[in-house]
């Protein structure tokens, strides 16, 4: 099976437990190179002077469990607000990446993307043009960077992937 359609076979709770897993294990791909680089950029068509905030990930993350965790109708209206907010903060950024006003090295831009797509699914985004469902694709994007940067060879990314799978009862060890 393909890593598409095991992480369908997950229930939608899985689904964002899975993306989540495999982002944290990307984010020192960000934190490393925020602690080495600046994050700011101008942007070409304004001329305004962008910065990004070092944690925004971290926050992001913070906030997407958060998200999945809530039961509750009035706890879910006071975290949507914070899903609003953290998922603005990455707009101006996200648009800098797509006009080349803001370059970042391809993995620490995957996770970037991953955590970005993340939030998304949470919010409700529907499939891409390619019937992707967007925590699929964030899931993916997390390896990727993983795999790219060597955080983790492929075998142990698949190994990761098992456990979780084991762990979610969805294969027998």
């Amino acid at each position: 099976m393909t890593l598409q359609e095991n992480i369908a076979e997950l229930d939608g709770h899985c689904q964002f437990e899975l993306a989540i897993k495999m982002i944290e294990i990307g984010l020192p791909l960000w934190t490393n190179y925020a602690q080495g680089n600046k994050l700011e950029y101008t942007e070409h068509v304004i001329g305004t002077h962008q910065t990004i905030e070092v944690d925004i990930l971290s926050r992001a993350l913070e906030v997407a469990k958060k998200e999945i965790g809530n039961k509750s109708l009035i706890d879910n209206f006071i975290k949507n607000k914070s899903l609003r907010k953290i998922l603005d903060e990455f707009l101006e950024p996200k648009t800098a990446i797509h006009d080349d006003d803001f370059i970042l090295p391809k993995e620490v831009e995957l996770i970037f993307h991953s955590t970005y797509n993340l939030l998304e699914a949470i919010n409700g985004a529907k499939p891409n043009c390619e019937g992707e469902t967007i925590v699929y694709v964030s899931t993916n994007q997390s390896i990727d960077a993983i795999e790219s940067a060597k955080l983790l060879s492929i075998s142990e990314i698949k190994d990761v992937l098992r456990k979780f799978y084991i762990s979610k009862g969805t294969i027998k060890n």
